[in-house]
């Protein structure tokens, strides 16, 4: 985006403010959306012929401001507390086996998560690590941010080629963040792990923007590719005797994600 700050920290007015900082007078935030899947009760007659659960998707906006523009933010001391306190997050059995049977090269250390083609590897920081206000959350936003890269390794020339380099302009890389996050979107709903924002989405939402004004296509473009990439990690799991893998995709959501109406 055109604000680019040195610092990766995010948080809206009222969790500056729960950290003793205040935003300065003039700062304007940035807008974010983000979702999560929850399971609804159906009636009995709808519960006698399917599961008795509905899946739906609430969206919800807000808006973040960075530690650049705020006053009286410590991170020194913000880190240490958390590193104190923070311990293992909750593990998801599914989605750890479901990872494991991918084969990627993933290693844990350091502050970042990145894929870097040119090793074919992931880099994650150490899962306990990761915030939140729950270790639920701590959890949710460890495997969004894990899959999320697993979806970028998917692009990689042995794979699904997506054409990734360190090259790549800023509207090839806002649209391959765009598929990565689509794809980490469709496995933690897969995986039964519920999507949590994080602090690249706000990082990232005005180049999708101005790649979505720029090809109002490019949402249906990317829902594509990330339902390719989604292909290839099922694909790398385990066959049963039947010849399909432990849940068949057709099980989880249909081969096409998205259509363009009219």
């Amino acid at each position: 985006q055109d604000k680019r700050y040195q610092s990766s920290k995010w948080g809206t007015y009222r969790q500056w403010a729960e950290r003793g900082a205040q935003v300065r007078k003039g700062e304007k935030g940035t807008p974010i959306i983000f979702y999560r899947v929850i399971e609804r009760e159906q009636g009995k007659a709808a519960a006698a012929k399917r599961s008795g659960k509905d899946r739906v998707f609430l969206t919800r906006s807000s808006t973040v401001f960075n530690a650049a523009q705020v006053d009286g933010y410590q991170p020194d001391a913000e880190a240490r507390d958390a590193a104190a306190t923070l311990g293992p997050i909750e593990r998801v059995r599914e989605a750890e086996r479901f990872i494991k049977h991918t084969s990627a090269r993933i290693t844990h250390g350091g502050h970042q998560a990145y894929y870097k083609p040119s090793e074919d590897r992931i880099q994650m920081p150490e899962a306990s690590s990761f915030l939140g206000d729950s270790a639920q959350e701590r959890t949710e936003h460890y495997y969004g941010t894990l899959l999320h890269e697993l979806t970028h390794w998917t692009g990689h020339s042995g794979r699904c080629d997506r054409g990734l380099t360190a090259a790549l302009d800023r509207k090839a890389r806002a649209m391959e963040e765009l598929v990565a996050e689509l794809g980490a979107a469709f496995l933690c709903a897969e995986l039964g792990v519920e999507s949590t924002p994080r602090i690249d989405h706000a990082q990232y939402i005005q180049s999708w923007l101005e790649v979505m004004k720029a090809d109002n296509r490019a949402i249906f473009t990317a829902a594509a590719a990330a339902a390719k990439a989604s292909d290839h990690l099922h694909s790398l799991q385990p066959q049963v005797q039947d010849g399909t893998s432990d849940k068949t995709q057709s099980e989880q959501r249909p081969s096409q994600p998205m259509q363009q109406a009219g």
